[in-house]
């Protein structure tokens, strides 16, 4: 260790002062090189078999430097987790001939639609998807039965579902997977440890590490960062800068009168809609002089529209569902809500139910293989379009003999088996073609025909 006091050579009173300075500045030294070994501790490889993962983005700091502070952001993960959240979940199960069909009544369905004494299963669903955008990751605890001794049951009963705060969490890797999660040192829940089969844990595509997810905030960063800062420059304009928008400069100092009748030329020729946008002339020696956003300040304004729609295209929301109509015609504004359903929010559920289907159904003694958790996407009123394409296609299915229960489980769409429909039907007057028959020919009593038929 660096000692900065040695081979000094002083007086007997200086080296008195010396020595207290060297006490107290080697304990300062000490607490450094200890504070380094805490950061290295703290932030241990993802790799080892006993260490607990770094994670990317924290929550909290998602929310107080994006969430929080930045509108664009704000609105695009309430858009994404409001309308993810009203979409109901459901269960499908393989039949005797392969068909997947509804299960409209099942315990897991109970527990997804109640999954906790404090929350709905929107307001479930709506926390689910705003961890996952904000900080990459959603953690739920799967709270189970308890013995007499109140000790949970091993693969027992699962009859709650209770959200964690991933920041609150820590996992840890043994041989290429995530075999425990633990509370976090000084957070709520640091006591508790938990078997990795114990939590269902979403999570966003991460290259860097497949244990825990990548916040688009991350990607999105440098945006917001320039967002919020012309926004702030706008507010510390307006408290520190609101000028009038035009100032008069004489040559000359005016009098009462001469200054009652400028503002009467300026009252007259400058004010009220009519003279709008317009200017004046008040006569020699006088100068104006712009006050205003110039050109170079109105570049904030074009900045802030880059930015926002960056932000915009990373969470993947089309501007009109923020609002922005500016240039948008009724049907855009149409097929940006289909294009914002398709392309962003089924992706997002597709993967939430992928994850309940894997990490839920077996503990409601289910084989995955048979039994698959999903949503209904023909409640969403922005594809009841897509519904009605998928029943024209069931109509053209079914009029060239496919039975109908076929022709509604092949387009998924979501429907109980429909009495007689397992049998196809063909049009009466549909014939082989190459088949004919000369309608003046008809048989005799006798049974013979008098026509001819060919093929």
């Amino acid at each position: 260790m660096w000692n900065p006091f040695k081979n000094n050579k002083t007086d007997k009173f200086t080296q008195q002062v010396e020595g207290i300075a060297k006490k107290y500045l080697m304990e300062y030294i000490e607490q450094l090189d200890s504070l380094d070994q805490q950061v290295i501790i703290s932030m241990p490889t993802v790799l080892g078999p006993k260490e607990y993962g770094k994670k990317e983005l924290p929550l909290a700091c998602a929310v107080k430097e994006a969430y929080a502070i930045n509108p664009t952001v704000f609105a695009c993960v309430n858009c994404c987790a409001q309308s993810a959240s009203i979409v109901p979940l459901s269960l499908h199960k393989k039949d005797a001939k392969g068909q997947f069909e509804n299960v409209f009544s099942h315990p897991i369905l109970d527990l997804l639609e109640n999954p906790n004494e404090t929350q709905t299963q929107s307001e479930f669903m709506e926390e689910i998807v705003m961890d996952l955008l904000l900080c990459g990751n959603a953690l739920v605890y799967k709270n189970r039965a308890k013995d007499g001794n109140g000790k949970v049951k091993k693969g027992g009963k699962v009859y709650e579902l209770d959200t964690l705060n991933p920041d609150w969490v820590d996992y840890r890797v043994d041989k290429g997977v995530i075999v425990e999660y633990r509370g976090k040192k000084d957070s709520p829940i640091e006591k508790n440890i938990w078997d990795a089969s114990e939590i269902i844990h979403f999570r966003l595509a991460n290259p860097l590490n497949k244990y825990w997810g990548m916040s688009p905030i991350q990607a999105a960063a440098r945006a917001i960062d320039v967002d919020s800062k012309i926004l702030n420059w706008w507010l510390e304009t307006l408290e520190n800068g609101c000028v009038k928008d035009v100032l008069f400069k004489t040559k000359h100092d005016l009098n009462e009168k001469q200054l009652q009748r400028v503002r009467s030329l300026v009252q007259q020729q400058l004010t009220g809609w009519a003279n709008g946008r317009g200017y004046m002339i008040l006569g020699h020696e006088f100068d104006a002089q712009f006050l205003n956003m110039n050109p170079k300040e109105m570049d904030f304004t074009g900045s802030r529209q880059l930015s926002s729609k960056e932000i915009m295209r990373i969470f993947r929301v089309p501007p009109p569902m923020l609002g922005e109509l500016e240039h948008s015609t009724y049907n855009n504004i149409k097929e940006a809500r289909q294009s914002f359903w398709l392309d962003t929010i089924m992706p997002i559920l597709n993967d939430i139910c992928a994850v309940f289907t894997k990490r839920l159904v077996p503990d409601f003694g289910l084989d995955i293989r048979n039994y698959y958790i999903s949503y209904d996407a023909f409640a969403i009123e922005a594809l009841e379009r897509l519904y009605l394409e998928k029943w024209d296609y069931v109509v053209k299915m079914v009029n060239v003999g496919v039975p109908l229960n076929i022709a509604v489980k092949r387009l998924n769409l979501q429907l109980p088996p429909i009495a007689g429909g397992d049998v196809g039907y063909m049009s009466h007057n549909l014939v082989p073609l190459g088949f004919w028959e000369d309608p003046t020919k008809v048989s005799d009593n006798n049974g013979s025909s008098n026509g001819s038929r060919k093929t």
